[in-house]
């Protein structure tokens, strides 16, 4: 721009605003050449533009493009053609050698400070796919930056990252305490125990070692868990190294795998007294409708007799018999078939109440 009119002239102000603008104009041209890809000017005419001063534009071409060596030619003429008529308006445009978007992103990756300062405070003029905006817009949010920069900010991370490491150092047993206490409460819940903390389950799996079917073992290597997070809460635990840390690691599988083997033949236990409590309440229910409590008929001639007078004359639904005689067949017969999980004692209280309404 005209000295005349010029004095400085701010990045974020009217007057670089109007000196973009009549850049805009010169550099309208290229917006015809498809491997343009962006233009800006970027140095000391962003902030204080002065007449006798160069004003450094700098053209992005796009290397992707097929054949795009055959444009550079017309790139750089068009150079010589927007230099020649900003000169007539008393501007001196100085173009830089055009810069391919490889070479671009090349010196990001590495993070050369000259195209990371010239992006940053530089000024678009032309931006159709919005290359240059993204690029500005991770510098702004801090995501590229710098070699300075880069190592400032790893020098000023590389305590907190050491006492990070630590700390997720000492978490490990914390992390296997509660990988234990989670595991020792499932297993106290088969037999009807509930905890709330590490302390109190330990010393319940302590008291319900023989029910439950655990390893001494098991109890030892809880309880040195619980003293060793204890000494870090404390702060008073030595450092200690990754082989403890893998023999750690080596205990815990094994709990774990005998945790699966218990709660395996505590639920298969479970259940079975789960359908044995069942049947014999049914069992029972069957005896009563039938006025045979004290009889010495086989269950399942009472199992016969209810389905004639009851079930066959529609007084009790057929399903409840059928659940019956698989309770039966398991009992007695030690054959279990697939789908009893639905079967308990609650089961039978819809059937209760149906008999005693039939009996009316």
């Amino acid at each position: 721009m005209p000295e005349k009119e010029g004095g400085a002239k701010n990045a974020g102000g009217k007057k670089a605003k109007e000196l973009a603008k009549e850049l805009k104009d010169f550099c309208r041209i290229f917006t015809k050449i498809g491997i343009v890809k962006g233009i800006f000017f970027y140095g000391s005419a962003t902030k204080k533009y002065v007449s006798v001063h160069d004003i450094d534009i700098c053209v992005i071409i796009d290397d992707t493009k097929k054949d795009y060596e055959k444009e550079i030619p017309k790139v750089k003429l068009l150079m010589a053609f927007a230099e020649k008529n900003a000169g007539k308006k008393g501007f001196k445009l100085h173009f830089q050698p055009p810069k391919p978007i490889s070479l671009i992103w090349h010196i990001i990756r590495i993070a050369e400070p000259w195209i990371i300062s010239t992006i940053r405070t530089g000024i678009i003029i032309y931006d159709p796919s919005g290359f240059l905006r993204t690029i500005k817009n991770l510098l702004k949010s801090g995501k590229i930056y710098a070699v300075d920069e880069k190592a400032e900010r790893l020098f000023s991370r590389a305590m907190d990252s050491l006492m990070s490491v630590r700390r997720k150092l000492l978490g490990i047993p914390l992390e296997m305490l509660d990988i234990i206490t989670i595991i020792s409460q499932m297993l106290l819940n088969y037999v009807h125990v509930y905890t709330t903390s590490a302390n109190e389950t330990r010393d319940m799996m302590r008291k319900n070692q023989e029910e439950i079917g655990i390893s001494p073992a098991y109890i030892e290597f809880y309880d040195e868990l619980i003293k060793a997070n204890e000494k870090i809460y404390r702060g008073t635990l030595g450092e200690f190294n990754g082989d403890e840390i893998d023999i750690w690691e080596k205990r815990v599988r094994g709990m774990i795998e005998e945790s699966k083997l218990l709660l395996a033949r505590l639920k298969q236990k479970q259940e079975k007294a789960r359908l044995l409590e069942s049947y014999a309440y049914a069992i029972s229910l069957c005896k009563s409708a039938l006025h045979e409590k004290e009889s010495k008929e086989s269950e399942e001639h009472v199992l016969k007799q209810f389905k004639q007078r009851f079930v066959e004359t529609n007084k009790i639904p057929h399903e409840y018999y059928d659940a019956m005689k698989e309770l039966y067949e398991y009992v007695r017969k030690n054959k279990k078939k697939k789908g009893m999980e639905y079967i308990n004692k609650l089961y039978f209280k819809g059937m209760e109440v149906m008999l005693s309404q039939s009996g009316k």
